[in-house]
């Protein structure tokens, strides 16, 4: 019974990161575009670009939620100062 959890765990962990690997290579699309620009045709390129921009809309909005958490659980004066130490 173990080995069965372990091995669905295993799968379902591959999952993910095949996932996050697709997610992260959608913020990449426009410089596919790019590349491809003078090979296609010029609505593909601004497709390309629709694509990294949600991406990044959507990332944007992933992160500002959960800060969004972490700012209303230690304080918004705590989290100023943890914000600059990063920045090093």
């Amino acid at each position: 019974m173990e080995d069965l959890l372990k091995k669905m765990i295993d799968y379902r962990m591959q999952e993910v990161l095949i996932c996050i690997i697709f997610l992260f290579c959608l913020g990449y699309a426009n410089e596919v575009g790019e590349a491809f620009r003078p090979s296609i045709h010029v609505n593909w390129v601004r497709l390309s670009y629709g694509i990294a921009s949600a991406y990044v809309l959507a990332d944007t909005l992933d992160k500002t939620l959960k800060m969004s958490k972490v700012c209303t659980f230690i304080g918004n004066k705590s989290l100023f100062v943890v914000v600059l130490m990063n920045c090093n």
